[in-house]
C-alpha cells in the first residue's frame, strides 16, 4: 500500500500535475492495485531553504509499509 506525500513551497504551482505523475509511476511499476495507491500534497507558506523564504522546494516522501519512510528526493 504506496502512500507519496508531497511537500513543497507555495510557490510551486503544478501540484496536481506532480500528483499525477506520481500516482501514474506507481500504478505502472506493476507492483500495486490501484485502489492501494494514495498521494496527496502540503503547501507551505513559512520556511527557509538555504536562508531564503523565496527558494521553490519540493520534497516526495515514499511509505511502502506502515511505520516505514523512505525519501524519494529533494529539489
Amino acid at each position: 500500500m504506496p502512500n507519496v506525500i508531497i511537500e513543497h513551497s507555495k510557490n510551486i504551482q503544478e501540484t496536481r500535475q506532480l500528483m499525477q505523475i506520481c500516482h501514474d509511476h506507481l500504478m505502472e511499476s506493476g507492483l500495486f492495485k490501484i485502489e492501494t495507491i494514495k498521494v496527496r500534497h502540503q503547501s507551505f507558506e513559512n520556511y527557509l531553504v538555504g536562508g531564503s523564504s523565496t527558494q521553490p522546494f519540493v520534497v516526495f516522501t515514499l511509505s511502502i509499509m506502515p511505520g516505514k519512510r523512505i525519501p524519494c528526493f529533494h529539489y
